[in-house]
C-alpha cells in the first residue's frame, strides 16, 4: 500500500487540540493536500504502507510521524518536513539510515526492528534526545573519525537504546565517556557512580583528533582552497587544548586532595569503630569538599569564559580574513561549537557526579559511626 493522500488526511491528529483546517487545492488534475497548523500528527501504524513517497512533502506542520509496523524499505520524502519532532518507522525493513539531512529539529527516532548495518546519517540530527536502534545488524558504532561513530554529533542525546544488536564493543563505558548527556543506555540508567569511572582525564587529546578530522574532511570536500581556513583552525586548537589541559589538571588536583583527606579520616578509624576524632574529621572532611568543589567550579567558570572569548575570536577572523567557501567556514564553525559544548558538558557532568557520590560517601560513613 502507497501513503496515499486519503490515507494520511484520515489518520491526522492534532496533537495539542489545536484548531487546524484542511484546505484542498486543485491544480490541474492533482489534488495538493495543504495543512495548516500548529502541531499535528500523523498515525498509521499496521497499514501495510511500502513507500514513503511525495505525499508527505507538502505537510511542514507535520510533528510526530508514526509509521511503525508496516513495510517501508527506504527512509524518505521527509525532505520539507522541518517541523518534525517525533518519527517512528520501527518494524519495517529498512536497511540504510537516510533522508534525516534537513530533519535538525528532530527529538525522537525510533527505528527499531529493521534490517540497518550500520549508524549513519544521522550527523545532522543534533537535537536528537532519544534514539532507539535496538534489534538491528549492527555490530559496530566506530567509523574513522570516532569510536562511537556518528553518534558523536549528537550531543544532547539523553536515551539511547542498542539493545539486540551483538556490538562487538563496550559500547556503554565508550558512550558515557563521550556522550556526557546520556542519561539511559539500552534502557538502564546511567549511574554516577559509572559517570565517574568511565570519564577518563585527560581526554583533550582525543577530542582534538577527532574534531580535526571533520573539520579538514568539510575543507577538502570538492577541493575547497581552505589552507587559511585550516591554519586558523590549529591555531585555535592549540588554545582550546591548553585551556582544556589546564582544566582537567584542577579536576585531577582537586580529586587527589578528597581522596587524601579521606584516607587521613580512615586512618583514625581503629577496627572499624571511629574515634571521635574521626567523627569530628569528617565533618570538616564534607566541608572541604563542598569548598574544593566549589573552588573548581570557579575554576571551570572561568575556562569557560576563556574558552568562549576564543571561540568569537577565531570566528571574527574568519569573517574578516577568509572568503566565504559556500559555507564551509560555517561548516567548521560549527565543529568547533560542538567540541566546547562537549568539553564543556563533559566537565559539568563530572564535577556534578563527583559531588553527588563524595556526599553520599559522607553520609554512609557518618550513619556507621558508633562511639566506643
Amino acid at each position: 500500500m502507497l501513503l496515499t493522500e486519503k490515507l494520511i488526511r484520515e489518520n491526522i491528529e492534532n496533537d495539542d487540540d489545536i484548531t487546524h483546517e484542511l484546505l484542498l487545492l486543485q491544480k490541474g488534475e492533482d489534488l495538493i493536500q495543504k495543512i495548516e497548523a500548529n502541531s499535528l500528527k500523523i498515525k498509521l501504524p499496521y497499514q501495510s504502507i511500502t513507500k514513503m513517497d511525495a505525499t508527505l512533502s507538502g505537510m511542514g506542520n507535520i510533528t510526530s510521524l508514526i509509521l511503525d509496523n508496516n513495510c517501508i524499505k527506504k527512509i524518505e520524502a521527509l525532505e520539507t518536513l522541518y517541523s518534525l519532532r517525533h518519527l517512528d518507522l520501527s518494524f519495517n525493513y529498512i536497511e540504510v539510515i537516510e533522508g534525516l539531512e534537513s530533519l535538525s529539529d528532530l527529538n525522537f527516532l525510533s527505528l527499531l526492528h529493521n534490517k540497518i548495518s550500520k549508524v549513519e546519517g544521522i550527523k545532522k540530527c543534533t537535537n536528537l534526545l532519544s534514539l532507539s536502534l535496538g534489534d538491528n545488524h549492527i555490530k559496530s558504532l566506530k567509523n574513522d573519525n570516532s569510536e562511537i561513530g556518528e553518534l558523536h554529533h549528537l550531543i544532547k542525546l539523553r536515551d539511547l537504546n542498542m539493545s539486540g544488536n551483538h556490538l562487538v564493543e563496550d559500547a556503554r563505558s565508550t558512550l558515557i565517556q563521550s556522550l556526557p548527556s546520556l542519561k539511559y543506555f539500552n534502557n538502564v540508567k546511567i549511574s554516577n557512580e559509572e559517570r565517574l569511572t568511565n570519564t577518563l582525564l585527560p581526554r583533550h587529546a582525543s577530542r582534538s583528533k577527532t574534531y580535526l578530522l571533520q573539520a579538514q574532511e568539510v575543507m577538502e570536500k570538492e577541493g575547497i582552497e581552505s589552507e587559511d581556513l585550516l591554519a586558523q583552525y590549529k591555531k585555535w586548537d592549540e588554545q582550546l587544548t591548553l585551556l582544556e589541559s589546564k582544566m582537567e589538571q584542577a579536576l585531577k588536583e582537586m580529586t587527589e586532595k578528597i581522596n587524601n583527606r579521606i584516607h587521613r579520616v580512615m586512618e583514625n578509624m581503629t577496627e572499624g569503630i571511629p574515634s571521635v576524632t574521626a567523627i569530628n574529621d569528617e565533618v570538616i572532611l564534607a566541608r572541604n569538599i563542598s569548598d574544593m568543589i566549589s573552588t573548581t567550579n570557579s575554576t571551570f567558570d572561568e575556562t569557560i569564559g576563556k574558552i568562549t572569548a576564543l571561540n568569537a575570536q577565531t570566528f571574527q577572523t574568519f569573517d574578516e580574513h577568509i572568503q566565504q567557501n559556500d559555507g564551509y567556514d560555517e561548516q567548521v564553525k560549527l565543529i568547533m561549537t560542538q567540541r566546547t559544548t562537549l568539553f564543556k558538558d563533559q566537565i559539568a557532568s563530572y564535577l556534578n557526579a563527583y559531588e553527588s557520590i563524595s556526599m553520599k560517601h559522607h553520609r554512609e560513613r557518618m550513619l556507621s559511626f558508633k562511639p566506643k
